[in-house]
């Protein structure tokens, strides 16, 4: 299925597709080096409060003088933070060049807690006949957890609005009782620090009704919270599932683990103490260091983590849940948790 590429200029521009293609050039040169075009960064860090660095790897394959024009494009979640001006960028033929642009995040910027963020780059090459494009590049989301007591400073994460809601039945008229109805059905403020030796974790769960009649494995079915977090190090990473009984027990259940470095499943060492008053269920979870292979070092550095709080309003039926990010309650993955770094006094 041969078909002619048209030559504009002297050059010839083969689009990308989807599936195997060969450029047949008669009488042509070996290809000794492949020059990229607009390559930006694979993701880009940041965290409320700092700069965001934006980049991307640019490159002339052509044998005259390129203009590039580069447009950054903010998400709409950052409709607070001024546009970036137009990036004009001249390579000789042949050259390569990186180019990059910081973006200060205002540290009030509430960011949605569930999904994820891009930024878009649309650039164009002049010429005779321009080359233009848009890129994706995920946003990669950092918190940085500060000193001190946690009863000192607001939530770490709240989670009060739809966006964070998985429901079952938002769809099905005939459960409408069963749809999420607001903070006061189900909504969480979370807080993570550090104490001697472990990795805290307290969270307040506003829930009208609390439900949970099953132990241990089956604990997702009904109200509970579950949290995970992924090591730097370690191959795999932790699932612990934590839920108060009928009978007043605080109960943890570890569903997955690393497989590598080998370590003892804690899920009888792992300090846990839940409480209930009115509609507010009051989580207070430790992970020992030794246990779950942490040290000061590793959270300064950082850890995926994100958690899911189960919600069931009687007969053990999980109505929905609401989640810090995609990667618990649906496919098993900590790509878009986001890193968590504990500063250590």
């Amino acid at each position: 299925n041969e078909v002619v590429e048209p030559v504009i200029g002297g050059e010839v521009r083969a689009a990308m597709r989807y599936h195997p293609s060969y450029l047949v050039v008669d009488s042509g040169q070996a290809i000794s080096q492949a020059l990229p075009l607009t390559v930006p960064d694979s993701v880009a860090v940041f965290d409320t409060g700092s700069a965001l660095h934006l980049a991307v790897e640019l490159g002339n394959p052509t044998d005259r003088e390129r203009t590039f024009r580069l447009n950054w494009e903010m998400p709409p979640e950052f409709k607070s933070v001024p546009a970036i001006p137009e990036q004009s960028i001249k390579l000789a033929p042949g050259a390569k060049q990186k180019a990059a642009v910081d973006v200060q995040i205002p540290a009030d910027l509430r960011l949605p807690s569930f999904g994820s963020l891009q930024v878009q780059l649309v650039y164009v090459v002049d010429g005779v006949e321009s080359w233009q494009g848009k890129l994706a590049l995920p946003l990669q989301l950092t918190r940085t957890i500060p000193d001190g007591d946690w009863t000192t400073r607001g939530p770490d994460f709240t989670l009060d609005t739809a966006e964070s809601v998985a429901n079952f039945f938002a769809a099905d008229p005939g459960n409408a009782d069963k749809v999420w109805k607001g903070p006061t059905d189900l909504g969480v403020r979370a807080w993570l620090t550090r104490g001697s030796g472990e990795l805290r974790f307290h969270a307040e769960v506003t829930d009208d009704i609390h439900d949970q009649p099953y132990m241990g494995g089956d604990c997702w079915k009904a109200d509970g919270l579950q949290i995970a977090f992924q090591v730097p190090g370690q191959t795999g990473n932790w699932e612990v599932g934590t839920y108060l009984t009928g009978d007043g027990k605080s109960n943890a259940h570890i569903f997955s683990m690393p497989s590598k470095p080998t370590l003892v499943n804690p899920w009888n060492l792992t300090p846990v103490k839940i409480t209930r008053s009115g509609t507010t269920t009051t989580y207070d979870l430790s992970f020992p260091d030794d246990k779950y292979g942490l040290s000061d070092e590793i959270l300064a550095t950082g850890i995926r983590f994100s958690f899911v709080v189960n919600d069931s309003d009687g007969g053990g039926l999980r109505e929905g849940y609401m989640r810090l990010t995609t990667g618990i309650g649906d496919a098993k993955t900590t790509e878009k948790f986001p890193i968590v770094r504990i500063r250590s006094k």
